[in-house]
Order: C-alpha cells, then sequence, then structure tokens
C-alpha cells in the first residue's frame, strides 16, 4: 500500500431606610468585641512572622569547568571529563559532598563519556583519529580500569552486553563485536561487508533483537544481537549516498519495522517494511526532509519544519498530525509522547501517543533531564529572571502537569544535565550541583 502525504508544514441585608438607629447595649457585648480583635490580632501577627516555604533547589557544591568539558552523572556520582591542549583526565566527585573520589588520565582523542546504567560502568571511547579506536571501561565509582579493547564506538550498550563497532584490517570492513559490559569478555565477532553504509540496532519489546548492515547497493543483512547468526538476506531499493549533496539511503528502526529513508533533492520517501521479512508494507513522501520513529503505538514522521504526522505501523494510515518535536523513550510505557514547540519559548506537552490528544497542558522550558522509573523530568525554563537564574520545574510523565521547584544560576552555555534528584548545571564557568526536593 503506497501513501502519500499532504506537504508538512503549517481559557448582612442592605441597610433600610428608615432612621439611624443607635445599637443597643447588651451583656456579653464588649466581650465579645475584644475576642474578635483578639483574634485578628493574632492572625496579623501569624501572617507577619509566617516564612516562605524554602525552594526545593538547593546548591551542594560547585567546581570550576569550561565549555567543552562533558558531564555524566552515575549512581551517586559526578563525572567531568575535562580537556585542555596538555592533558585529559576524568574526574569523579561524591555527587553529595563534591569530594573527589578518583582521578585518571585519558588519551588525548578520546570522544566522551557514556555510564551503563545498572552496571555501574563508564565507557571512554579514544584514540579515533590515530588508529582503528578503542573502548575504555572504568568503574564509575572507583575510576579502575574494567577492560580495553578495539571499537571506535558502540551501537548499543546494555546492562549485560555491549555492542562495539571498530574498522578493521583495510578492505575487510567494520569489525562488530559483543562483548560483556562488565568484564569485556567476546559473545561473538563478526565482520560486516566492506561497502557497509549503515549499522543499525533494531530493538523489539524491551532489548536488542537484531543488528541491520545496509550496504552502498541495497543489500540488507538481518543478524540475530543475541548470536550474530545471520537470519536474513535481501537487496532492497536503494541510493547510494553522495558525497556532495548528501543524497541517497539510510536506515531506521522500531519495533516490528526497518524504515528506509531515501533523499533526492526536494524529494523523500520513506518506505517501511515488516523486520521479521522485510516484506514491503506502506511508503510516504513528502517535499522536505522527514526522519521515522517509534513513538509507541505509532510512527513518527517528522518533517525538519517541527510537523509531526504519526501513522499505523502495519498500513501506514495516518492516525494525526501536530506541531512539534517528538521526545521518544521518555515517558514509561511508551503509551504518552513529551512533544517539544520549535521556537524561542520551548513548550513541552504530554501528549496521548495513539490519538494525539493532549493528557495535560503545555508547560514552558526545555527537557534538562528524565527520570523514565520515577516518571518525571526537569525542565529548565529558558527565560532568565532577574539575576541570571532560570526557573526550574518538575513535569509529570504521567498526568502532565507542572510543579515549580526554585531556581538555577543560568550564566553562559546554559547546559543542565542530571538524575534522580541531581541537577548539574554548567554556569559562569563552574559546575554546580543542586539537589532538587
Amino acid at each position: 500500500m503506497t501513501m502519500s502525504l499532504i506537504e508538512l508544514g503549517d481559557v448582612s441585608s442592605e441597610p433600610d431606610g428608615g432612621p439611624h438607629r443607635v445599637t443597643e447595649f447588651r451583656h456579653g457585648t464588649v466581650r465579645r468585641l475584644v475576642l474578635v480583635a483578639l483574634v485578628v490580632l493574632c492572625v496579623a501577627t501569624l501572617g507577619a512572622s509566617a516564612r516562605p516555604a524554602p525552594p526545593l533547589v538547593r546548591e551542594l557544591w560547585s567546581v570550576p569547568i569550561s565549555d567543552p568539558d562533558l558531564l555524566a552523572v552515575h549512581d551517586g556520582v559526578v563525572l567531568v571529563h575535562r580537556l585542555t591542549d596538555a592533558r585529559a583526565e576524568v574526574t569523579g566527585y561524591d555527587a553529595v559532598t563534591g569530594r573527589v573520589r578518583w582521578t585518571r588520565l585519558v588519551g588525548q582523542h578520546s570522544a566522551g563519556l557514556e555510564t551503563v546504567e545498572r552496571a555501574g560502568v563508564l565507557l571512554l571511547p579514544g584514540e579515533q583519529e590515530t588508529d582503528s579506536g578503542t573502548m575504555t571501561a572504568v568503574d564509575a565509582a572507583t575510576g579502575a580500569t574494567l577492560w580495553h579493547r578495539p571499537g571506535a564506538y558502540h551501537l548499543a550498550v546494555e546492562p549485560e552486553a555491549t555492542l562495539l563497532a571498530a574498522p578493521g584490517p583495510e578492505g575487510s570492513g567494520t569489525m562488530l563485536r559483543l562483548v560483556r559490559t562488565r568484564d569485556g569478555g567476546t559473545i561473538w565477532e563478526r565482520a560486516a561487508p566492506n561497502t557497509a553504509e549503515s549499522l543499525q540496532v533494531q530493538a523489539d519489546g524491551t532489548g536488542p533483537a537484531r543488528v541491520v548492515i545496509a550496504t552502498a547497493s541495497g543489500e540488507v543483512t538481518l543478524l540475530d544481537y543475541a548470536t550474530g547468526t545471520p537470519l536474513l538476506v535481501r537487496r532492497l531499493p536503494w541510493s547510494a549516498t553522495e558525497a556532495e549533496t548528501g543524497d541517497g539511503s539510510s536506515v531506521t528502526t522500531s519495533d516490528g519495522l526497518l524504515m528506509v529513508t531515501r533523499t533526492r533533492g526536494i524529494a523523500h520517501t520513506i518506505t517501511a517494511y515488516r523486520i521479521g521479512t522485510l516484506e514491503r508494507l506502506w511508503s510516504a513522501n513528502a517535499p522536505t526532509y522527514l526522519w521515522a520513529q517509534g513513538c509507541g503505538p505509532v510512527v513518527c514522521l517528522t518533517s525538519d519544519d517541527g510537523t509531526i504526522v504519526a501513522v499505523d505501523p502495519d498500513t501506514g494510515a495516518r492516525r494525526w498530525s501536530r506541531s512539534g518535536f517528538p521526545m521518544t523513550g521518555l515517558v514509561p510505557g511508551d503509551v504518552s509522547l513529551l512533544v517539544m514547540t520549535n521556537d524561542q519559548d520551548p513548550r513541552p506537552m504530554l501528549i496521548d501517543a495513539a490519538t494525539g490528544e493532549p493528557r495535560g497542558p503545555a508547560s514552558h522550558g526545555w527537557v534538562a533531564y528524565g527520570d523514565r522509573a520515577a516518571g518525571f523530568a526537569v525542565l529548565i525554563e529558558s527565560t532568565v529572571t532577574a539575576g541570571a537564574r532560570s526557573g526550574v520545574i518538575r513535569f509529570d510523565l504521567t498526568t502532565g502537569r507542572s510543579t515549580p521547584l526554585g531556581t538555577v544560576e543560568l550564566i553562559g552555555n546554559n547546559r543542565c544535565t542530571g538524575s534522580g534528584g541531581l541537577l548539574l548545571c554548567q554556569t559562569g564557568g563552574r559546575l554546580a550541583v543542586n539537589r532538587l526536593g
């Protein structure tokens, strides 16, 4: 079935009139007046002495930091990757006290850091500019090296296993290697074709299911993620990537689907295939760039002008449409989506993924981080108040309700991240670590 989308674009009784009456003096009148006066006095006194509720954002500690430095937080440790002309190092700080737990030098070409939830592992890719690249796994609590393997980058990271990819010997293509995340032991390894243009990991349910390899000729190979065993090889309509224009084909995946995006000038087509058989299901056309991603019960086709068209995964039939950009994988159960508007004042809103209807009012600010397990995201308001402070909001990922928590100082690049009840912000040349709640 082929579907052509329309161009994506575009709240005591009244006084009587009789003679003035003198109030009759009765026993107890003075007593009542005194009691009333005392009540008024007490209320006034209590009101004057009441203190406003303390803000729910409290800065714990700070250290110097520069714009290129990288941040992460994992299980009570704040990690800072610093790169200078002379050296590159990673430091682990106690998240509550700021005390240095450990520091270690890393390669000058170290490109980043990523923590692996529930595994207590910090991944440090490096040396990409000198050879095939390496991946070093470090214990996030102590800084001790766990393992060091070839691997320029990773395709998937899970607590149990990590899929590494690195250029093999000249002419041999990319080497794929699935290793145990904690000790680096090899589970399987396999060379991808030397003409491979795209490497993807497709997830079903709760974890990785298949590795998808696509070559410049459109030959698509599916490997079982757990074992590396080939499952299916089939040639699909494909356009090799043109270096000058960037036109060509690329692959995205979702639960049960493989989708190929083909770009030719201003024409864009997305074709969906059933992942198990690579049977063609539907296609969508648009005069502007589209990217496809799974959005729970639907597939979101998002254009670069910030329009989302949600379609049925099996038929491509249009379900709903709205402006914004979807943030997937954040809401527990994937029954809702957090959609961000594309303007100078970001307005995140929780919507029903199946219908596109709002599940709560729009909030304000950009997402600093989300805690899927706890069911909330932390927003930073884009409008800075007097004193270079911005509002911090707790956004409920079930109800869509917003709760102001307080403010943080934001000077400079306004970069924030966090985890659980910790909010980390770069401001005025320092890293400020804040406790929420």
